[in-house]
C-alpha cells in the first residue's frame, strides 16, 4: 500500500488531484488534505471514483491496473498513486 508519509508528495500533483475531485465529484477545495478520506470527498461512489479515475488518466498521463486501485483510501493515497505512475516519486 501506497502511504502518503513515506513518499514525497509533488505540490504539483496534489493540485491536479485536488482539481480533478473537485471537477468530477464536486469536492471542497477547503476540504481537500493528504489525510481525508475519499469515500468523504463531495460526491463520492462507484460512479464518481471512476470518473476520477478517467480524469487523472487523461490529464495526467497514467495507466493502472483495478488490483492497484484497492489501497486507494485517502486524497494522499491517490496523490502517490498517481505520483508512482508519472515516476515523480524518488
Amino acid at each position: 500500500m501506497l502511504e502518503c508519509q513515506t513518499l514525497t508528495m509533488d505540490k504539483q500533483i496534489f493540485n491536479e488531484v485536488m482539481q480533478v475531485l473537485i471537477e468530477e465529484v464536486n469536492a471542497n477545495a477547503n476540504d481537500l488534505h493528504p489525510d481525508t478520506k475519499l469515500v468523504n470527498v463531495g460526491k463520492w461512489n462507484s460512479l464518481g471514483f471512476m470518473r476520477v479515475l478517467t480524469a487523472l488518466e487523461v490529464k495526467c498521463g497514467i495507466q493502472y491496473e483495478i488490483e492497484e486501485l484497492v489501497s486507494l483510501a485517502t486524497v494522499g493515497d491517490l496523490c502517490d498513486f498517481v505520483s508512482k505512475k508519472k515516476g515523480t516519486v524518488n
